[in-house]
């Protein structure tokens, strides 16, 4: 980007380049170069030998240069200057929002691979459970349905004993009967 300031006669031109160097052509006599990073001395140097007040009028007309040309110099090199501290200053700004925001990242990916991880080993630990948890109830359905099967063959057991009880029962009756008869009758006969 390139500024040309007509001041009177002369030409002044203002380049600034977007590298780190600037250049400041005055006239054809006077250049000035620094840093975008570091500007220096140099330019405090050129910016007070421009403002001093012991410069008479005279020295500025000797110089070829009038008042009001070094005044619209003054500010328009100062201006230069103003948009260079300011795109420092934007600068140095945005740097600590992009660390700010890249260690803030970092932290949140962080984070999240923690959580994720945590989650990973909570699926672990419930899928175990679960298989723990279905192998006690299998283990407790086999032991209920072979209680069961027990349970059964006993019944029956106790059902085929009550069945021989009561036959025996019967027989026993039956004998009693057939003794209580024999008995009558031999009481009959005597």
């Amino acid at each position: 980007m390139q500024k040309m300031l007509s001041i009177g006669s002369q030409e002044t031109s203002l380049t600034r380049q977007d590298s780190d160097k600037k250049t400041i052509n005055i006239a054809s006599d006077v250049k000035w170069t620094g840093s975008l990073t570091d500007p220096g001395a140099r330019v405090e140097e050129f910016s007070t030998e421009l403002m001093r007040p012991e410069n008479s009028e005279e020295d500025y007309h000797s110089s070829g240069w009038s008042c009001e040309q070094v005044l619209a110099f003054q500010n328009t090199f100062f201006e230069v200057l103003e948009e260079l501290r300011v795109k420092r200053a934007l600068n140095d700004e945005n740097n600590k929002l992009i660390k700010s925001l890249v260690s803030e990242r970092h932290e949140v990916d962080r984070h999240v691979e923690q959580l994720m991880t945590r989650c990973k080993a909570l699926a672990d630990e419930l899928v175990d459970q679960d298989l723990l948890l279905r192998q006690q109830y299998e283990e407790r359905i086999q032991s209920v349905e072979d209680d069961k099967v027990l349970r059964s063959v006993s019944c029956e057991n106790h059902q085929k004993e009550v069945a021989v009880l009561k036959q025996e029962i019967r027989q026993l009756q039956a004998e009693n009967y057939e003794a209580e008869n024999l008995n009558r009758e031999l009481v009959r006969c005597c």
